[in-house]
């Protein structure tokens, strides 16, 4: 007998991250959050989550980053869809994973001071606007490291 039971498949989970940034005297900084992923690990990220069954990717980008930054969803702007990530797991693996990420470039039209950074080690939430290097350095996963390089290549081509 196999040592890994048949697993049910299940439905593709539809989630989105989004890239939030600001220009700073002409150059971007980008809005990470910290929080507390499900195995205990403390992760640097840009906001994400899961799309309702009725919202599409881009009304959930106004909900999560509102939700998880309190912005102002009336100085978001929704630039691009920059990337799609499709995670899945082999069955010889412990967790299970079946989900499309979607990654999107959002502008905030406001201040930077419009958002409350707390930077305490165990706070969780609005963590810092970073300068492309130091948003390089914080971003815990690297398919978020990609998508940044990606979306500071597109900003970066965008006039002034």
């Amino acid at each position: 007998m196999s040592r890994w039971k048949k697993r049910k498949t299940k439905p593709v989970v539809q989630s989105a991250w989004w890239v939030v940034y600001i220009m700073d005297n002409h150059q971007p900084k980008y809005l990470l959050i910290k929080r507390q992923a499900k195995s205990k690990k403390i992760e640097r990220v840009c906001p994400k989550g899961k799309l309702e069954p009725w919202e599409t990717p881009e009304q959930a980008a106004l909900r999560e980053v509102g939700e998880e930054t309190w912005l102002s969803r009336e100085f978001l702007v929704i630039e691009t869809f920059a990337w799609l990530v499709q995670l899945r797991s082999t069955f010889d693996t412990y967790i299970h994973v079946e989900k499309d990420t979607k990654f999107f470039l959002m502008k905030y039209l406001g201040s930077c001071h419009d958002v409350c950074l707390i930077n305490g080690e165990w706070y969780m939430g609005v963590y810092v606007w970073a300068d492309f290097a130091q948003a390089i350095n914080l971003l815990t996963y690297p398919a978020m490291r990609d998508v940044l390089r990606r979306a500071h290549q597109y900003i970066l081509l965008q006039p002034l």
